[in-house]
């Protein structure tokens, strides 16, 4: 296994796999309410171009340990459904940049948003899948929707291709702090911790702080820097672990913590846990 001192362009890399595999994803926000589902993860096809396209099925979306209850979080969580199975294509870096299957998703939306309309009543559920119907033929508001998911955020962030100045100098990594908001920018490094595990894996550890010229007044309200910007500051802090298989280096887990103040009357924390369920893949 390289060192740090000797590590390559390209050891850390995407290798395609011939197994669809399971993973649990849990999601704490401010150790109040907790989410948790099971994603299945396929890669299908590594493209000439550099370029690697994976397909998402996310399984039964759970609110504090029980399937959502209320009827907004009933119905969101079933028009949520209609994004899936979802194939992005990702970069070398790991990075989403477009959605392969876009007009597959109308497809469904448009054979199926019969069902909702017929089991959801009242004005504030008409609207809500309304505003479904144009989001999901426009790929561009779509590929925000998925950008701004937390899984999403943490898994395809940009922990492949990297290079040896990429362990030497800060990066940019943007996270969801805020609900339908812009992401937030925090400038993290990175290190290789450990490299022989038990588990026989590879540990990068990131560490960062938050990196915005936004005042904490924009950030919550989700505007851009503005000459007559709130003076109240926003602070934050993020840590990442993610442990990397020896063989392909695929994710065997990935652990964020994040860290967010906004002035003296807003704070925001968000721990999202990913973890490979290996008893649970199955070969495509």
């Amino acid at each position: 296994m390289d060192t740090i001192e000797n590590i390559q362009p390209g050891v850390i890399h995407i290798t395609p796999s011939s197994v669809a595999r399971k993973y649990g994803v849990i999601i704490q926000f401010d150790q109040k309410k907790k989410v948790h589902f099971e994603l299945e993860i396929i890669s299908i096809t590594a493209w000439d171009d550099g370029n690697f396209i994976f397909e998402l099925d996310r399984k039964q979306v759970y609110i504090d340990n029980k399937s959502p209850d209320l009827l907004i979080d009933r119905l969101t969580d079933e028009l949520g459904s209609y994004l899936y199975p979802v194939q992005i294509k990702v970069d070398i870096q790991g990075y989403i940049k477009d959605i392969q299957n876009h007009g597959e998703l109308v497809h469904g939306w448009d054979q199926n948003k019969y069902k909702p309309k017929r089991y959801y009543a009242g004005s504030i559920a008409e609207r809500i899948i309304e505003n479904m119907d144009h989001a999901i033929r426009s790929k561009q508001r779509v590929l925000s929707a998925l950008k701004q998911d937390w899984f999403l955020s943490v898994f395809f962030s940009g922990i492949y291709g990297l290079k040896p100045m990429d362990f030497k100098q800060t990066t940019p990594i943007y996270l969801p702090m805020v609900a339908y908001g812009p992401k937030v920018r925090f400038a993290i490094s990175r290190a290789i911790t450990e490299q022989h595990t038990a588990s026989k894996s590879l540990v990068i550890t990131c560490n960062g702080i938050l990196d915005e010229e936004r005042r904490a007044k924009e950030i919550a309200e989700g505007h851009i820097l503005s000459s007559d910007a709130a003076q109240d500051s926003a602070s934050g802090s993020v840590q990442l672990i993610y442990r990397l298989y020896h063989k392909d280096f695929s994710v065997r887990s990935i652990r964020c913590d994040s860290h967010l103040v906004l002035g003296e009357q807003s704070e925001k924390k968000v721990r999202v846990e990913i973890y490979h369920l290996p008893e649970l893949d199955k070969p495509i």
